[in-house]
């Protein structure tokens, strides 16, 4: 008997994908098979046929994440109201505590289509549903990993000049005299004014991450980024106290949101730290004003297409699977999700991601 409840889940979709990343494979600093990019589309669908769509990350393998996703969250989710998402993750934290033990970036998007299923029933834009402020934001660049500091530098001037506010560095972390080398070639190319932020990724000691911070703050750079493990609190917690740059970190952290509020609670990083969904802040050195920054690996990439449209890193379609009901693997297009993957693709005004108040559910600009 068919169910008079539209906004009961159907069915529970996982598009395994892998995106040709082509000469950005060394940048990727090991995070890719040796055939690409791999990364998952959840979709959820209503016995009304409503469905949203989100990417998801997977790690080296896809397949492995997909198939994973697929045995604990399609029984999970199947059957429930799409609204009741609160109740949901409640009980997933006591199921997957007990026996599911998923990757900590399983849940997210499929947090993000409970939200775009309840922001299209409502008929209203999901930043509106959530509570609307301002209808842009600003964009920045975040850099792979390249070859020299000219290579930054010339990066960054580029992202300068196509109008962005601001540029991330993701320095190599062999040796902390190469990667200081880097930003300060990157601040003198781009000047005194532009928005600079750095995101090492975790190489260096408490000491050499010190010596790092220092030499940001004369940069005038906005903040450093996990400079050491996030499970290094103790030292993290220092680092932030010593420093006057702001010390981001929490984006792999087991256990979020509580997790994260605790770190964030306690000053093991300033109070930018990540938070998962709807959560997410980052926090401006100067002026402590809170902003909206979708990103970490509890929301893998996914709430950023709610701001605007996503493009592929790679130049050719990519290559996809899909996880069947019956967990075999059948062909299928990401097209299918109902999302457009394009290269060069580019706002108007490059510089700042519009949302579109007329569009329900993502709502983000044309």
């Amino acid at each position: 008997m068919e169910s008079s409840d539209p906004l009961q889940i159907a069915a529970l979709d996982i598009r395994c994908c892998r995106a040709p990343v082509g000469s950005l494979g060394d940048g990727l600093r090991g995070g890719h098979s040796g055939q690409g990019l791999e990364f998952l589309v959840y979709t959820l669908t209503t016995t009304s046929g409503r469905s949203a769509s989100m990417f998801g990350f997977a790690g080296r393998s896809a397949l492995g994440s997909g198939h994973l996703a697929a045995a604990s969250l399609r029984p999970f989710l199947i059957g429930r109201n799409a609204l009741d998402r609160e109740a949901m993750w409640h009980d997933w934290r006591r199921a997957d505590r007990w026996w599911h033990h998923l990757p900590a970036y399983s849940y997210g998007p499929l947090d993000c289509c409970l939200w775009l299923l309840a922001a299209e029933a409502a008929g209203v834009a999901l930043w509106r549903q959530i509570g609307g402020a301002r209808t842009t934001v600003p964009v920045y660049a975040s850099s792979l990993v390249l070859e020299s500091a000219d290579a930054y530098a010339a990066e960054a001037l580029a992202v300068q000049a196509a109008g962005l506010r601001g540029y991330k560095i993701h320095p190599p972390g062999r040796t902390l005299a190469e990667d200081i080398g880097i930003h300060r070639a990157v601040r003198a190319a781009v000047g005194p004014d532009f928005a600079l932020m750095s995101d090492p990724v975790r190489p260096y000691t408490y000491d050499e991450a010190l010596r790092l911070g220092r030499e940001l703050e004369r940069l005038d750079f906005l903040w450093l980024e996990e400079p050491l493990p996030d499970e290094n609190l103790a030292a993290l917690r220092e680092l932030t106290r010593t420093l006057d740059i702001a010390v981001i970190g929490t984006e792999v952290l087991a256990r979020p949101p509580y997790s994260v509020a605790e770190c964030v609670a306690t000053r093991v990083v300033d109070p930018g730290g990540r938070r998962r969904a709807r959560r997410c802040v980052v926090e401006r050195r100067r002026d402590r004003r809170a902003e909206n920054r979708p990103t970490g690996r509890s929301v893998p990439y996914a709430m950023r297409s709610a701001y605007r449209d996503l493009s592929s890193a790679g130049t050719g379609e990519p290559a996809c699977h899909r996880v069947d009901p019956q967990l075999r693997l059948v062909r299928g297009a990401v097209a299918d999700a109902g999302f457009r993957l394009r290269s060069g693709r580019k706002p108007a005004d490059f510089g700042w991601a519009g949302a579109d108040a007329g569009r329900p559910g993502v709502g983000n600009a044309p």
